[in-house]
């Protein structure tokens, strides 16, 4: 062997063996988090759950997207637009030089083609509401990075709207080709690149942007761990395999609420966690004495204070706090048993006599089960029978699509901080089930006042028409009504500059994170505990 040859194999050699070393980041610059379960789908025209659309968000991107700290809109793709007059007409200008990840320029008509794929029915999109204000031939290539679209009518809510991940802009010469597998192998033009996916593993990205000033200790690849117990994720963390961590287990948050170095972050989510009544079939069709006696049967305040250690507030409504429209003069449907059995025998019911057993169905979680499990005591308190029954997200959402359950949990999250985004796709009746009205709630009053705030440019009388709205719904009793969020992560100290939106934790922008060198714990040891 040649002294170069030799030289070349003990440089080889000490390489194998550095990520072994006490001190060395055995994965540099790699952010690791985590998601609960295997993504639906990375097609942003699919994508309408949150462990998807965590993972869209930072593969794709659209004209404009949100700033993380005030949620207002800013330039993505876009570098400006104009806007008429008449608030019917939008110019964008595309970003000199932005390209898709394999190397092929942004051009207008790529938007184009985006946008209406997204509204072709032969797509099925169970987001093409987001799009649905534009006019029939209201897209309009005008050069090669310039766009124009035009709107059926005025719409306040259409810029926040082009921020959502159904907006994201897609290569026309990829997603358009036959036999493309793009929902396993997507294609954006976000700041990271999409590089595999191992089901019930793992999901990694890698930078494609360049980052500000050429930094090194910008984030480089992100790793998306796929663990689906809460308690398993909280001990990863701890012992440094998650950078990241998305949910406290229950008992665990003054635990991790006394971890050092600010590593716990809390902040008011604009979500409201429900259980939806089936209104086109089943016992809760057209009985609002039913739906009444439900609310007033479930003991909200031990399931916020007790279950979920005060992390989250009694839900009197649909909108949050933080959300324009929300109404804190609601009182909702407060915890009264005696009230509960007066109303199920006006529902026809009386001591639960000749109703039939009711199957709630949730989403697999150790921390909803026992919410679950809380509640169907509650309803055996008034003599309703209800017995539980746990799925997966996407099987749930599949007999949510059938109209199956009669009763189910569900949640749902301000997608751009505007109540029609809120209010409209889960409670007007034109609206897809898929695509939020799972309940298949109808109410024409409460439909007109929604149309009515969807035309109105004036603030103020936009505000009170959805407040309206909201009222009539929470009188109708449209939901069951639980809690409003608050929100919750761990960041490890080594992380520096990420930014949780209001919007969720999962939304949260990874390009401007930067990662200081770690110090794993020494070989077959493990970190301290919480606290310690």
């Amino acid at each position: 062997m040649s002294l170069r040859s030799a030289a070349a194999a003990l440089c080889l050699a000490v390489l194998l063996l550095l990520p072994a070393c006490h001190g060395v980041d055995p994965a540099p610059r790699t952010l690791r988090l985590r998601l609960a379960q295997d993504p639906i789908t990375l097609d942003p025209a699919q994508a309408n759950d949150q462990h998807s659309i965590a993972v869209v968000s930072q593969v794709f991107d659209g004209l404009v997207e949100f700033d993380a700290a005030d949620l207002s809109v800013k330039p993505a793709l876009a570098e400006r637009w104009e806007i008429s007059a008449d608030g019917t007409r939008y110019t964008f200008h595309l970003r000199p030089g932005a390209r898709f990840h394999n190397g092929e320029p942004v051009t207008a008509e790529d938007v184009a083609w985006s946008f209406r794929r997204v509204l072709d029915p032969a797509t099925q999109s169970h987001r093409r509401w987001v799009l649905a204000d534009l006019a029939p031939q209201g897209i309009r290539v005008m050069d090669e990075r310039t766009i124009g679209l035009t709107l059926g009518q005025p719409s306040p809510a259409f810029l926040t709207r082009l921020c959502l991940e159904a907006a994201s802009i897609v290569p026309r010469d990829v997603y358009g080709a036959a036999g493309a597998n793009v929902d396993l192998h997507p294609v954006g033009a976000g700041p990271f690149a999409f590089e595999s996916w191992s089901s019930g593993e793992r999901i990694v990205l890698r930078r494609f942007t360049e980052p500000p000033a050429r930094d090194p200790g910008f984030v480089r690849r992100v790793e998306y761990r796929i663990i689906g117990s809460e308690a398993t994720a909280f001990e990863e963390y701890r012992t440094g395999g998650l950078d990241v961590l998305d949910e406290i287990p229950s008992g665990r948050r003054q635990e991790a609420v006394s971890r050092g170095s600010g590593e716990y972050r809390r902040w008011a989510q604009p979500a409201v966690a429900y259980l939806g009544f089936n209104h086109a079939s089943g016992p809760f069709a057209g009985n609002r004495a039913l739906r009444r006696a439900f609310n007033h049967a479930v003991d909200k305040g031990y399931i916020c204070d007790v279950l979920n250690e005060g992390k989250d507030v009694i839900a009197s409504g649909i909108l949050p706090p933080g959300v324009p429209g929300y109404d804190p003069g609601l009182t909702g449907y407060p915890y009264d048993p005696a009230r509960a059995k007066t109303l199920l025998a006006e529902a026809g019911y009386p001591g639960g006599r000749g109703l039939p057993e009711i199957v709630l169905y949730y989403n697999t979680s150790m921390t909803q089960r026992r919410i679950m499990e809380r509640i169907q005591m509650n309803l055996a308190d008034i003599g309703v029978t209800v017995r539980i029954k746990s799925l997966d997200p996407p099987a749930l959402m599949k007999s949510l699509e059938a109209g199956e359950p009669a009763l189910f949990r569900m949640a749902w999250l301000a997608e751009a901080p505007d109540p029609e985004s809120f209010m409209t796709p889960i409670l007007h009746s034109a609206g897809d089930p898929d695509a939020g009205n799972f309940a298949r709630y109808a109410n024409t009053q409460v439909d007109a006042l929604l149309d009515r705030a969807h035309l109105t440019r004036n603030v103020d009388e936009r505000m009170n028409l959805y407040r309206e709205a909201q009222r009539l719904a929470v009188e109708d009793a449209c939901w069951l009504f639980l809690y409003f969020y608050g929100d919750e992560a761990m960041v490890a100290p080594a992380v520096e500059g990420l930014t949780f939106p209001a919007l969720g934790d999962f939304l949260a922008p990874l390009a401007a994170v930067r990662i200081r060198d770690r110090q794993p714990a020494a070989a077959g040891s493990l970190a301290p505990p919480l606290g310690d």
